[in-house]
């Protein structure tokens, strides 16, 4: 597998991320992406999942739905197994 190494190449791209806590969305079908060098800023005021997003981000809380990809390499699969040895 060939990890993307242009520099105008998506790094980070989320899509349709759905999560939430003891089977209560928090967030739900968000997306968006980042090119290598970008920086990104989630806004919004408390409450409304920004943590929840940074943590699934992370690998902290499983997806119940949507993709997480780090360099091309997706780290959730459709049954939202992450993989996350040897991402970075």
């Amino acid at each position: 597998m060939t990890l993307h190494s242009n520099a105008n190449a998506v790094y980070l791209d989320i899509d349709q991320l759905e999560c939430g806590y003891d089977g209560t969305p928090v967030i739900n079908g968000i997306s968006f992406s980042l090119h290598r060098g970008e920086i990104g800023c989630l806004l919004g005021p408390s409450g409304c999942g920004k943590s929840t997003a940074l943590r699934a981000i992370a690998g902290f809380l499983k997806p119940s739905s949507g993709t997480i990809n780090v360099n091309g390499r997706c780290l959730s699969d459709k049954k939202n197994a992450c993989h996350r040895k040897n991402v970075i």
